[in-house]
């Protein structure tokens, strides 16, 4: 059996990235390297979400490790949809 894993997508995840770095050049540029986090959608398990990218940026030094800004692309038109930030949160449970 062959899975279609791009089903849904024309835009590949290097493509997604580059949306990315090309929006966000001036903020970059400030950072000495960048790790990118990917996330979407797989259509084959869930064809009703939408095909859009996440990409994650987390900055070389980080100042804030608990929080990764998500940049979304979407996976059609390549079109940036704007972003939205995860925080971690510890849980400091007492009883522990």
């Amino acid at each position: 059996k062959v899975i279609d894993h791009e089903k849904g997508y024309t835009i590949c995840w290097a493509e997604a990235i580059e949306i990315v770095k090309d929006e966000l050049k001036e903020q970059l540029a400030q950072y000495d390297s960048v790790n990118y986090v990917l996330q979407r959608p797989d259509l084959n398990r869930t064809p009703d979400a939408p095909a859009i990218w996440s990409v994650g940026i987390a900055p070389i030094p980080d100042d804030n490790n608990l929080e990764t800004i998500y940049h979304k692309i979407d996976g059609v038109t390549g079109k940036y949809l704007g972003k939205y930030t995860v925080r971690m949160v510890h849980d400091l449970d007492d009883d522990n």
